[in-house]
């Protein structure tokens, strides 16, 4: 009995809520009714148990938050320098080599539609130097709606994306058609560059830069190398630089027994181009 209590949680969960309105509340109702009747002592009981009722209530109505213990945070496993160092978390041997990645120029070329679009809203001279940045602006196409592109996105186009649509006229084909068939195909498009993407990583995710996931591990990466680092560099040499992050694995350090969460921005933590990389490498 005692096991099946045990293991069943609804079973549990009503003895739970049974038990503590009889003895919670009946502990206060039986002296009650004993000193002044049964009648009397309901309701005494009664006014003070709806009393507070109404004051958890409204507490909770203004402030509807609860108990919210622990927040979820990363939880350093490994670090290394050097991707050419031995690995001792696993994961982190799927994740690509930054050299192995496509160029995002070149990924861009292949879709003239949302490149017109990305020039719309970041400039005519626009042109993407990380994959983040590529994700960054093609995550929210993936639901853009009419009014949306009526909106913000038309306006881009017409003062920044003129002369590329000008030299690719499938793109601008598409931009002269219907608005619903337009934002379809610019919906179609983004999804499908950003699955092309993912599907790169060797089951790793790239967050955006708009993504709060993103600057948690980054910031705990900054935190944890910056401390690595203190360690290693002489007195004599200021740690002036910011030290970068080539892969990291999450785990929630507030459940440790879930499965670990694996997003990585191939690069660094400051998304610095190619060309201007620093050496160093985290693995979280």
């Amino acid at each position: 009995m005692l096991a099946a209590i045990a293991f069943d949680n609804n079973i549990r969960g009503i003895l739970v809520v049974v038990v503590a309105v009889l003895v919670l509340i009946g502990s206060i109702i039986v002296p009650l009714a004993t000193n002044s009747g049964i009648r009397v002592g309901f309701l005494i009981g009664a006014s003070g148990l709806f009393g507070w009722m109404f004051l958890l209530g409204g507490a909770w109505w203004m402030y509807g938050i609860g108990l919210k213990g622990r927040d979820p945070s990363w939880m350093p496993l490994e670090i290394n320098f050097d991707r050419g160092s031995p690995i001792a978390t696993g994961a982190v041997e799927s994740l690509p080599a930054p050299e192995a990645l496509p160029d995002p120029v070149e990924l861009m070329e292949k879709y003239p539609l949302l490149f017109a679009v990305a020039k719309g809203s970041e400039g005519a001279d626009f042109e993407p130097k990380t994959l983040s940045k590529v994700v960054t602006l093609i995550t929210p196409l993936v639901t853009l709606t009419p009014e949306q592109f009526e909106g913000t996105i038309q306006k881009g186009l017409e003062a920044n994306a003129t002369d590329y649509l000008a030299a690719h006229p499938e793109a601008q084909a598409v931009l002269d058609g219907p608005t619903d068939e337009a934002v379809a195909e610019i919906s179609k498009q983004a999804e499908a560059l950003r699955t092309e993407i993912q599907d790169g990583l060797g089951g790793w995710c790239l967050l955006s830069e708009s993504d709060p996931r993103r600057g948690d591990a980054a910031a705990a990466a900054d935190a944890e190398l910056a401390a690595a680092r203190r360690s290693v560099i002489p007195r004599h040499r200021p740690a002036t630089s910011r030290a970068t992050c080539s892969s990291w694995v999450g785990r929630n350090r507030a459940s440790p027994s879930r499965s670990r969460v694996r997003c990585s921005r191939p690069g660094t933590v400051s998304e610095r181009p190619p060309s201007s990389r620093r050496p160093g490498s985290t693995a979280w």
